[in-house]
């Protein structure tokens, strides 16, 4: 009774690795991108010079001229142009 728990085990766990090398080939890895056709209308959306960046920059100035009402500091427009240049680095590296 053991030795045909032993051989179901060991024939189990060699078809497990006999699937994860042949899962794992080099020639199951290899394919196309499918999204290639779409780099044009995700970069125009979201890339440098979009609309919806300037929408984005739109809101955070209406933002920090109501933060400004709102505490009167003067710190607020520095924040306001740390964020812009972090807005404009975060499209230009997606489009």
């Amino acid at each position: 009774m053991s030795r045909q728990k032993n051989f179901k085990f060991a024939l189990a766990n060699g078809g497990l690795l006999a699937a994860l090398i042949i899962a794992t080939h080099p020639s199951f890895a290899g394919s196309t991108d499918l999204l290639s056709s779409q780099d044009a209308t995700v970069s125009g959306t979201f890339g440098h010079g979009s609309s919806l960046e300037k929408y984005f920059y739109y809101g955070e100035i209406i933002m920090a001229a109501f933060t400004y009402i709102k505490v009167r500091s003067p710190l607020v427009f520095v924040g306001l142009i740390m964020l812009l240049v972090f807005t404009r680095l975060g499209f230009s590296l997606a489009g």
